[in-house]
């Protein structure tokens, strides 16, 4: 879950163990497009009814696609009908990982950026203190790693 000031009310939160954020999909053979600002004039496939429709929607002369899954997204830059495909960092990756992706690559920046933890009540420090404790160990032992590659690639 995204860590956020309105959602520290209402739980805690471990420590931060992803950083998300949106990202950016153009194909491989793409060199026009290295970051946000290069999609002024571009076709853009975001999610409909998401945050990176949103976010999108901000970036001055870009025709949106708004489409109903990721991944009507990723096969509607395939075909050639979108320049670049903006979602959640995590979807992003997984896709490229799990589908073996070819002819596709992900951008390195971030159009934002947010840490995802886990939630747990309000009442329960003790919990909040084993599972910062294991999360600290798996990144220590290298475990986190094998994991976060086995989803999401590996880490940038």
């Amino acid at each position: 879950m995204t860590i956020n000031d309105e959602r520290k009310q209402n739980v805690l939160f471990s420590d931060p163990y992803y950083q998300s954020g949106l990202t950016m999909v153009v194909r491989d053979n793409e060199t026009a497009i290295k970051n946000f600002k290069d999609l002024k004039g571009k076709k853009v496939a975001v999610q409909i009814g998401t945050t990176s429709a949103e976010e999108v929607k901000k970036i001055e002369g870009v025709e949106i696609k708004e489409l109903n899954t990721p991944a009507d997204c990723f096969m509607e830059l395939k075909a050639g009908g979108v320049d670049a495909v903006v979602n959640d960092r995590p979807v992003n990756d997984y896709y490229i990982t799990k589908n073996s992706a070819q002819g596709v690559k992900a951008l390195e920046e971030k159009l934002t950026a947010e840490d995802y933890g886990i939630a747990i009540g309000k009442d329960n420090a003790d919990l909040q203190q084993k599972i910062n404790d294991a999360l600290k160990k798996l990144k220590e032992n290298g475990e986190y790693d094998k994991i976060f590659a086995k989803w999401f690639g590996e880490k940038k």
